[in-house]
């Protein structure tokens, strides 16, 4: 082992060392179930809906003091906050375990504008279809694909959880999949 090591370049060491933290992570904090998923997605409105109480009632400057990314530009700007910036260093440690955890973590789970934007595509203009008759028994690739764990063709289908990448059309082998 001491001599592979020693022959390896530094691209292949860092390579090495990335899938050996992507196998800990993945020891350490398992999948997130369906149901879980379906739970936190809906987390995000509650955020909406307390971000706007709090600009409503004039106290609009506590959502930027417990922003984490308020935090994060004081750290990388070389200011260390005081105590009273907890609460944004905590969302902060949260977010990045939670993007170690589950692809697309804050935008899906966290973020108001998510909701915002999620709220969107609840009209019916570019849904995305699929013919069930067609596809192949058991595929459920797009399923699988699917960055924000939208089931196609399901009910209820969420649309607004949608984010257009088309994972699941590039996915699908027998190209069930469009957008309507």
């Amino acid at each position: 082992m001491k001599n592979k090591w020693m022959s390896m370049n530094k691209k292949e060491k860092l390579r090495w060392g990335r899938n050996v933290v992507q196998l800990l992570f993945f020891v350490l904090f398992p999948a997130l179930s369906e149901r879980t998923v379906k739970w936190l997605q809906k987390l995000k409105y509650l955020i909406l809906v307390f971000v706007l109480l709090l600009c409503y009632m004039g106290q609009g400057e506590q959502v930027g003091k417990n922003s984490p990314w308020t935090f994060f530009s004081m750290i990388t700007a070389g200011r260390f906050p005081m105590l009273s910036y907890a609460v944004s260093a905590v969302l902060l440690i949260v977010i990045l375990i939670g993007m170690a955890v589950h692809e697309r973590f804050f935008c899906q789970f966290l973020c108001p504008m998510g909701a915002v934007f999620s709220l969107l595509p609840e009209l019916p203009l570019f849904a995305m279809k699929r013919k069930a008759q067609n596809c192949i028994s058991n595929c459920q690739l797009c399923k699988k694909r699917c960055p924000v764990s939208v089931k196609i063709g399901e009910e209820p289908y969420r649309r607004g959880e949608c984010i257009r990448c088309g994972k699941c059309m590039a996915s699908c082998p027998r190209k069930n999949i469009m957008i309507h």
